[in-house]
């Protein structure tokens, strides 16, 4: 049973293209409502559409907290935007910082840094690494040589016994072979 359906009709003063352009207008209307969240870490997203750079801003920060790498440098940037521009602020820190290790003989007057946690340790001289390395070298090759001598003579050694028990076994087989025959033709004259 077949039922009729009243499709609705459009306006007729309204084509279908004037309709979508003002789709359109409305759909711009509605975007440009959205409130932006701005991106202290990006500054040429300015061409995003704004709930697509609130979604990108808060996928990069989950993924950056994922990360300890991630998590520090968020941080820092955070702290890099606090101040950003008052340069007055971290100069005062700053000066403070010294005033303190100074008071406390970590640094002296010409702000240097006596403290043992910051000095670093003297690098070994390259001469003394390079020799090291060199003996170390020498020694392993020593050490295959010496292992490579003692498979030789292995070999050697064990193919001389090979050939004197082939030797042995020649000169039995031999023995016993003239032993046979004198066997043998001491049998066929005592017949006789």
């Amino acid at each position: 049973m077949d039922q009729d359906f009243d499709l609705p009709q459009l306006p007729p003063s309204l084509s279908l293209e004037e309709l979508l352009s003002k789709a359109e207008k409305e759909d711009e209307k509605v975007q440009d409502a959205i409130p932006t969240v701005e991106n202290p870490f990006d500054e040429d997203a300015d061409d995003i559409k704004p709930a697509r750079k609130i979604k990108r801003d808060v996928k990069m920060t989950e993924q950056m907290l994922m990360s300890d790498s991630g998590f520090k440098y968020l941080i820092k940037e955070i702290k890099r935007q606090k101040f950003k521009g008052s340069g007055h602020e971290i100069y005062k820190e700053e000066v403070q910082r010294n005033h303190f290790k100074r008071k406390h003989g970590i640094i002296t007057e010409d702000n240097t840094d006596t403290s043992e946690a910051n000095k670093e340790p003297e690098p070994r001289p390259q001469v003394e690494v390079l020799q090291e390395t060199v003996t170390e070298i020498s020694t392993q090759q020593k050490e295959l040589i010496e292992a490579k001598k003692q498979l030789a003579l292995e070999k050697l050694t064990k193919r001389k016994e090979e050939r004197e028990l082939m030797k042995r076994r020649e000169r039995e087989q031999e023995e016993e072979n003239i032993a046979r025959m004198i066997a043998e033709s001491g049998h066929l004259f005592g017949e006789e």
